[in-house]
């Protein structure tokens, strides 16, 4: 139910937002200058109409039949536009969803680090703006089976991770049902303690309210004092007893728990070394893959072999190479379009340049190949030093929590 009568509303289309609500029933716009259009209802009802949620418009009931009218006839190409929209946002929002989720997970995990690894390993301005490296022929397919295997990789570590992690939770889950239910079974019996003085002490109460003679008032009164006193003092040692004795329980069910849980987590953390040295490995094939790669071709360009001097007008007249002259000079100033598997370029005369430089091409691949080692390095330290964080502050806050209530629990049987 939403009312937004006598306001000043003046234009139609500022209604539309209120398509969002998808659960409104009862919409009241009376009042506001809108309401005056010739096309008011039918605006409504064809842009909060949909689905036939509205039911109610300025406390009247909907017509059916007038709404779905509306619907068919009154801006529909414009509905149908926006529909289209709110599907793609939709869509979107969705996706968004399940990436929030898939992260919380992730990190729930410590996985985190795996997160759109390979994107950042492809996208650092040493592959983006690496030319040298991209005009390869063989590197789109290096890289396509690189991916691959990360990906696989990555695969079977959260599988693994993630199989470990739930043992943790479910250890965590454990251990706080026992403690909560370790308290509670001690502060009943403080309770029960604490309910049999307090009887005692009532008990007294009403046999001094009954007392007939001095005799028996002075009973009662050496009973009030020793239950003061004595009893008092008894009960206080008996509660501080409870006290110490749980938390003693509560200390060696921690240090127990702890150590079971770090052989968890220390799995988890070998899963994750092992992970990034098996990266490491792959990434050191890609690079020696890569450097032959890029040395037979500079090789079959020096001896005039190589694909891109066949392209139509690369070589001399005769269709010949000339000596004397250079690929780069056979070719100056011509623009042909290169096709490479997963790639394209205009310039070809920048591509010749490229395979004329040894030492740029050999540059491009140590600085692709430094990335990749600087992003691998990272995200391994990034995991670890989750996993450790974790482990210190989850059992400090873990101690803290109990002695803090221990102190507080002692304060007020003092």
């Amino acid at each position: 139910v939403l009312s937004l009568g006598r306001n000043r509303i003046r234009e139609l289309r500022h209604i539309e937002y209120l398509r969002k609500f998808k659960k409104l029933r009862c919409l009241c716009l009376s009042g506001n200058p809108m309401c005056d259009s010739i096309s008011y209802r039918q605006h409504v009802y064809a842009y909060l109409g949909q689905a036939g949620q509205l039911k109610y418009l300025d406390y009247m009931l909907v017509d059916h039949s007038e709404a779905l009218a509306a619907v068919e006839t009154y801006h529909v190409d414009e509905l149908a536009e926006l529909r289209e929209r709110e599907v793609g946002s939709n869509q979107k929002a969705d996706r968004d969803k399940r990436k929030k989720e898939q992260m919380e997970i992730l990190k729930e995990s410590f996985l985190d680090s795996t997160a759109e690894l390979l994107d950042e390993l492809f996208t650092g301005e040493e592959e983006t703006e690496g030319f040298c490296v991209r005009i390869l022929h063989g590197y789109p397919v290096l890289k396509e089976d690189f991916k691959d295997k990360v990906a696989e990789l990555i695969k079977t570590l959260r599988k693994e991770v993630l199989e470990k992690n739930s043992v943790r939770t479910k250890m965590m889950f454990h251990f706080r049902r026992a403690a909560t239910e370790g308290i509670a079974e001690s502060e009943g019996e403080a309770n029960n303690l604490l309910g049999s003085y307090l009887k005692d002490l009532k008990k007294i109460f009403e046999e001094c309210d009954e007392v007939d003679n001095m005799d028996q008032l002075e009973r009662c009164e050496n009973r009030l004092l020793e239950l003061g006193t004595t009893d008092l003092e008894i009960l206080g040692k008996k509660l501080m007893m409870l006290e110490i004795s749980l938390q003693e329980s509560l200390q060696e069910a921690i240090d127990y728990f702890e150590i079971a849980v770090q052989d968890v987590v220390r799995a988890m953390s070998d899963k994750g070394s092992d992970f990034y040295r098996a990266l490491e490995e792959l990434e050191k094939t890609f690079y020696q893959d890569l450097l032959e790669a890029a040395s037979s071709e500079l090789e079959s360009f020096a001896a005039g072999t190589h694909p891109v001097l066949a392209s139509e007008g690369s070589l001399g007249d005769d269709g010949s190479y000339r000596e004397g002259n250079s690929p780069r000079d056979s070719v100056a100033g011509r623009r042909i379009t290169v096709e490479i598997p997963g790639m394209q370029f205009v310039a070809e005369s920048a591509k010749i340049e490229a395979l004329s430089n040894k030492e740029d091409m050999m540059t491009a691949c140590a600085n692709l190949n430094e990335h990749h080692v600087t992003v691998i390095q990272n995200r391994d330290d990034q995991m670890q030093a989750q996993i450790s964080g974790w482990s210190h502050s989850y059992f400090h806050d873990l101690r803290e929590k109990y002695y803090r209530r221990n102190r507080q629990r002692i304060t007020d049987i003092r």
